[in-house]
């Protein structure tokens, strides 16, 4: 201790901690990092090939993270889960219909385009057969078999199919 009786020491490090925290408020935008959630399409492709062996379970997701102009894509997801084809698999706004940073009116069931700043969501998979999954989206808790609505050609064919929708953040 000092004349005075403070702790030098104390202060030194009370000091680098300040030092350090304004450090990684400078570095962590400049690199981009998020920690609020992964990539949706990741996920989804991850929980689609996850749902094919599970036909008419409900597979959530954790957070997922949306950044401004990010597109989700059927073709992707089909492609990436490396065992459907886009026809397979719709893609639903869920419970953002009424929300118009998902905007999915240039390809419906097809592409759902994010035009916001950043959203925290989460996302349901269903993988059924064509003829099964509106039944089985109108019967699990989190589901609703209107959000098939955008999707085409699936109900008369005994094939698998892939719903993947948006939940909220909650």
């Amino acid at each position: 201790m000092n004349t005075k009786g403070q702790g030098f020491e104390v202060f030194k490090l009370l000091i680098a901690a300040i030092v350090a925290g304004a450090i990684l408020a400078i570095l962590l935008p400049l690199l981009n990092i998020d920690f609020t959630g992964r990539d949706p399409t990741t996920v989804a492709a991850e929980k689609i090939k996850a749902g094919i062996t599970l036909p008419g379970t409900s597979l959530f997701t954790d957070t997922v993270s949306f950044k401004k102009n990010q597109p989700l894509v059927a073709s992707t997801l089909a492609n990436n889960s490396r065992q459907l084809n886009e026809d397979q698999v719709c893609v639903s706004k869920g419970d953002f219909e009424n929300d118009p940073t998902f905007d999915d009116s240039q390809r419906p069931g097809k592409q759902i385009a994010y035009t916001g700043t950043g959203k925290a969501v989460k996302m349901v998979v269903l993988c059924d057969s064509g003829t099964k999954i509106s039944e089985s989206a109108g019967s699990l808790p989190g589901l609703k078999s209107e959000w098939l609505g955008p999707c085409e050609g699936f109900d008369s064919s005994d094939q698998m199919f892939c719903l993947v929708a948006l939940k909220y953040n909650s």
